[in-house]
């Protein structure tokens, strides 16, 4: 096993024309070539800085199908000079768009392109077969958190991932600006000539590495200019869900216009409405979110701005009390939270599950008790911000757990003895799981506990 560096940026994506699309073996020779030159330029010049690892995350979404959007809009100026930072907040150079929730990922990143025709590629397998656990040994040998690294089988470009869970520092280390993820968790990076699907790998130890997939998408025919702008008002990141580019971006722009003091240098914003394809047009707010360069997770370093559903200007509003789209929206994209454990295998809800609440937005358990994984009850969400949030909606209870806090879950085990289905939960003892560490075993209990019902 190795764990050679490479470059921080360097794109390891297929690279398509833009008019027209190659064959799958001059894609897969290009990307073979690119990780070569990359190997050579990471043994000539040595090992270079990577990615400052972000504040451990951790949050699962619901957002709205992407929708069609006025064309026409304002376009920002190139980017100023970046001013001095702190060592600890890296400038960004340029802003990553994070389409969330969008049905069909690939075609939403390929309409992008402006070509009149679609090319989709599909190899198989579909990922290489890489094991968390291989993901983890050369981790730890290089001491690294984030970062690209080379895992078995072999150094090639099959076996090129990059460790981490910031989809934006993600798709910077790619070289591409958009990212577009699927409410089934599904992640493409696209840019100008394209798309390719990228697989997340779980670690045991609680990391995350991604993959390239063999499944593409290229426009091909006559294609328009690549009409989105590299540096939207100064921000690391764009996240847009319920509104698709270019809608989501006039928004953004009318709101930093409207509300001065809006923005933050080298953060992050959220476009988020309220609605869904289905319910247009839309009955509730449009809200923009701004968060600051490495937000620590507080409501109140937050900045926000709401138009209502009559289209009227933005006005600032109290970010300390943000709807669930923009909270779901500022949160990290992650994979579904397995939940309806109620319904599930003639649950009685006769047992209890004690242990400390773990959380990794692409592992997929996503959030679970101990080392076991949990069906949570109908309604429980997981947000991945700076840390996580686990609760439930229309519960009557403001009780929420974050990581590490000891939960009880009512429920039963299922047939194999491997999951929690879960009617309920609740926060535990203090005493739950002291060590804090991954892969803590939790007890399970079994007969009536007084007092709580179905949570269904």
């Amino acid at each position: 096993m190795t764990a050679d560096q490479e470059p921080t940026g360097s794109p390891v994506t297929a690279v398509h024309g833009r008019s027209r699309g190659p064959s799958a073996g001059f894609a897969v020779v290009g990307v073979v070539a690119a990780v070569t030159a990359a190997i050579v330029i990471a043994v000539v010049s040595g090992p270079s800085p990577q990615p400052i690892p972000s504040a451990s995350p951790v949050a699962l979404v619901t957002a709205s199908p992407s929708s069609p959007a006025p064309s026409g809009l304002p376009v920002p100026s190139s980017p100023p000079a970046p001013s001095p930072s702190p060592l600890s907040t890296p400038v960004a150079t340029g802003t990553i768009v994070v389409l969330r929730g969008v049905t069909d990922p690939a075609s939403e990143l390929v309409t992008l392109t402006g070509c009149s025709e679609i090319v989709r590629i599909a190899g198989l397998p579909p990922h290489p077969r890489i094991k968390g656990a291989d993901v983890d040994a050369v981790a730890q040998a290089a001491g690294r958190t984030t970062g690209w690294m080379f895992v078995p089988p072999g150094i090639q470009a099959s076996s090129h991932v990059w460790l981490g869970t910031d989809l934006v520092e993600f798709a910077q280390a790619v070289g591409q600006q958009v990212v577009a993820t699927s409410p089934a968790g599904e992640v493409w990076l696209g840019g100008p000539s394209g798309a390719t699907r990228w697989f997340p790998i779980p670690t045991p130890k609680g990391l995350t590495a991604w993959v390239m997939g063999t499944e593409t998408v290229v426009g091909r025919g006559t294609c328009s200019p690549w009409t989105l702008p590299a540096w939207i008002g100064g921000q690391r990141s764009l996240s847009c869900s319920g509104v698709g580019e270019p809608g989501c971006l006039q928004e953004f722009l009318e709101a930093r216009s409207a509300v001065g003091d809006l923005v933050f240098g080298n953060g992050d914003a959220v476009v988020a409405e309220a609605c869904t394809a289905a319910t247009r047009p839309c009955p509730g707010p449009t809200t923009v979110v701004t968060a600051p360069a490495r937000w620590s997770g507080s409501m109140s370093d937050l900045r926000a701005a709401e138009r209502s559903a009559s289209g009227a200007a933005f006005q600032p509003v109290d970010a300390r009390v943000l709807e669930d789209p923009p909270l779901d929206a500022l949160s990290r994209p992650a994979l579904p939270l397995p939940t309806g454990g109620e319904k599930l295998g003639n649950n009685t809800c006769a047992e209890t599950l004690a242990g400390q609440l773990h959380a990794s937005p692409w592992d997929p358990r996503v959030a679970w008790a101990g080392d076991m994984t949990v069906v949570w009850p109908t309604g429980t969400r997981a947000r991945f911000l700076p840390r996580v949030w686990l609760n439930t909606l229309g519960s009557g209870s403001a009780e929420q757990a974050v990581l590490d806090d000891p939960v009880v879950v009512t429920g039963i085990l299922d047939d194999t003895g491997l999951a929690f289905d879960a009617c309920s939960w609740t926060l535990g003892s203090a005493g739950i799981g002291a060590s804090g560490a991954m892969g803590d075993v939790p007890a399970v209990t079994p007969g009536p506990l007084a007092g709580r019902g179905t949570g269904g």
